[in-house]
């Protein structure tokens, strides 16, 4: 029961994915900048330069390692939440790797 409360709590993002970097859009109501309406926008983004390293926020498995037309390069961490990292100019992480 302590090994699973553990696990549980190692794959709660944790940490901020990108060093130094601030939000650059948060999560909640937001004008959507592709319809300019109000919508509810279910992430936080981040503005790295081009080659800044990525980190996960949290311990998983990785899903998916994959091109998306809307967000580039893609991994999705399989954490039990819906976490992408996007528009990554590389991607370490494979599928089925331990983050």
């Amino acid at each position: 029961m302590l090994q699973d409360q553990l696990l549980k709590k190692q794959s709660e993002p944790a940490l901020i994915p990108i060093s130094g970097a601030r939000p650059s859009s948060k999560f909640g109501n937001r004008i959507d900048p592709f319809s300019g309406e109000l919508g509810f926008h279910a992430s936080v983004d981040f503005i790295p330069h081009t080659g800044t390293d990525v980190i996960a926020a949290a311990s998983g498995v990785v899903l998916a390692d994959q091109f998306h037309p809307q967000y580039g390069n893609v991994t999705d961490p399989g954490n039990g939440l819906s976490t992408r990292y996007g528009h990554a100019s590389v991607l370490a992480a494979k599928a089925g790797d331990i983050v």
